[in-house]
């Protein structure tokens, strides 16, 4: 027999959910694909944001995320086990340009329609994104400047790393141009990938990142893709900056820009 939902809630929506996530949100909404983290009750759940507002956020939950919660089957279930780990609220991290934190509820949850799907959490915000929050999770600050870069000079080849901490390696670079925070690198990789399928899966946040020369780590850290685009000579490319600037091993690299 199928429990009722929480007193109050009806299909997994709190009942101020609807005036947030109906549309008719009196703050600026913005669709986005960003990594974030639900942290509370001793947990730390992995998402990735699809929808931000100054107000609240969309968080999907993959499968995969939801394998370690197996009786949340539908979106009743879901929200008792989300409840559950966050009955004193819930901190969402975007760790987005920085280290953004922001604590909120849930208000609303759904699940897919089949056992074992993904889920869909909305939540609201204790208080309104300050306009350099909502500036730096969206992306609308003013564009960086890449400098001009300088080729690599011959010598042992090096690698950079890029990775998302929840699907694992995105893509494998040969550095072919640097500079302080700055590195550009082709892709190595056997399977096709045009740039709109890399630029999608390097998103807008920053990302894990290892650069290495044979056995040599050079620099690890978090950096994010300025640029992705096809070169007639080079073939696929992406240009990373770095959150700290690249070591002395890797600027000796370093040619004379033209």
């Amino acid at each position: 027999m199928r429990r009722p939902p929480p007193r109050g809630y009806a299909n997994g929506v709190a009942p101020d959910a609807h005036a947030h996530f109906s549309g008719k949100r009196q703050t600026e909404r913005r669709g986005l694909d960003a990594r974030v983290e639900l942290v509370g009750g001793g947990v730390t759940i992995h998402g990735r944001a699809v929808d931000v507002s100054t107000g609240g956020v969309a968080i999907r939950l993959s499968e995969r995320t939801l394998q370690g919660f197996k009786e949340a089957t539908d979106a009743i279930s879901a929200f008792r086990v989300i409840e559950r780990h966050f009955t004193s609220g819930v901190v969402v991290r975007f760790p987005v340009n920085g280290d953004i934190r922001i604590p909120a509820r849930v208000v609303r949850v759904v699940a897919a329609p089949r056992v074992g799907g993904e889920v869909s959490l909305g939540l609201k915000f204790a208080r309104p994104l300050a306009a350099d929050e909502w500036a730096r999770i969206t992306e609308t600050r003013r564009p960086t400047v890449v400098p001009a870069l300088a080729p690599i000079k011959q010598g042992p080849p090096i690698q950079v790393m890029v990775t998302d901490p929840d699907a694992g390696p995105i893509c494998l670079l040969k550095a072919i141009r640097g500079a302080t925070s700055f590195v550009e690198g082709r892709v190595d990789a056997q399977r096709a990938m045009s740039a709109v399928e890399l630029r999608a899966a390097l998103g807008v946040e920053t990302r894990p990142v290892r650069v290495t020369s044979g056995d040599t780590t050079l620099w690890s850290g978090d950096a994010i893709a300025r640029d992705v685009h096809a070169s007639s000579t080079d073939g696929l490319c992406v240009t990373l900056e770095t959150s700290s600037p690249l070591p002395d091993a890797f600027l000796r690299r370093l040619g004379r820009t033209s």
